[in-house]
């Protein structure tokens, strides 16, 4: 499971072959969510008010990024 960014205590994760529609994952602390990479709505879990609004405008500035994150790990496997 690849990390792609960490700021604020908050990790931003892809995993390898996930489900579509194509989201990225958050783990801050004990929180966890995920949220679809082109419409930045929730799919999973709950944030906090200030690490949502965090993670929606870092998710903003980084669209182009997660596209081609989300691209690299639908081509590989896991083994295991």
């Amino acid at each position: 499971m690849p990390t792609l960014a960490l700021f604020d205590g908050i990790s931003i994760l892809m995993y390898l072959n996930d489900h579509p529609p194509p989201h990225f994952h958050v783990r801050k602390a004990e929180q966890m969510a995920s949220f679809e990479i082109e419409t930045g709505r929730l799919m999973a879990g709950k944030l906090d008010r200030g690490t949502e609004r965090k993670v929606q405008a870092w998710r903003a500035l980084n669209i182009s990024s997660l596209r081609a994150a989300w691209t690299f790990c639908q081509s590989r496997t896991t083994t295991r």
